[in-house]
Parts: structure tokens; C-alpha cells; sequence
């Protein structure tokens, strides 16, 4: 399953090197709200890893180069089987998402 995930990932990336940037699937939330949501910018920010321009994918989407973090913490608290660990990576993670879109979009000092 996660193998299919990542084929498809790199397809679309594949995909995205020959089209251009008008072609580029916009986010729904911003186009109704104005707001950026968690994942505004990450095609560009992948698109951006592709090419070797770290600073620029960092610029597209910050939570991109934390998410693993959480990822690995979200496996590593259900391999351990303990159902409090769950609870507080999913709170924390939860939180760190809310913060960081409150951030993005000028709610939070920078």
C-alpha cells in the first residue's frame, strides 16, 4: 500500500516536470476561505526537492521537513502498543498543524 503511494507520488511529480504550473492542482480550501491550509505549497515544495532547491521547497511549506518526525512517532507509539503514547503524539501533532497554519497565515507573530 505504501509502495503504491509513493509510485503514484513519483508518477504525478513526473507528471508535474513537463506540465506547467497553471496545470497544477489548486488547493480547495484556499480558493473558498483565502487562507492556506497545511498543505499549501507542498507540490511546489516537491517539485522544488526534485531539483535540488532545499531553500525553496522550505519556503513553499515548512511542515514538510517536520511531518516525518511525526510520521515515524505516529509508527513508532503503535508498534509500542501503548494507547496513551498514541493519544499524546496524535495531540501534539494535531496541535503542531493548527499552530503552524495559524502561523502561516499572519495569526502568529512571525
Amino acid at each position: 500500500m505504501v509502495a503504491a503511494g509513493i509510485g503514484a507520488s513519483v508518477a504525478y511529480l513526473a507528471f508535474l516536470e513537463f506540465a506547467n504550473r497553471d496545470s497544477w492542482i489548486h488547493c480547495p480550501i484556499r480558493a473558498l476561505t483565502g487562507h492556506k491550509c497545511p498543505g499549501c505549497g507542498l507540490q511546489t515544495a516537491l517539485f522544488d526537492l526534485m531539483h535540488g532547491d532545499v531553500a525553496g521547497a522550505f519556503a513553499s511549506n515548512q511542515l514538510l521537513f517536520i511531518a516525518p518526525l511525526f510520521i515515524g512517532a505516529g509508527f513508532w507509539a503503535q508498534k509500542k502498543n501503548n494507547r496513551k503514547l498514541q493519544l499524546v503524539v496524535g495531540a501534539l501533532t494535531a496541535v503542531v498543524v493548527v499552530l503552524f497554519v495559524l502561523w502561516r497565515n499572519g495569526w502568529l507573530p512571525h
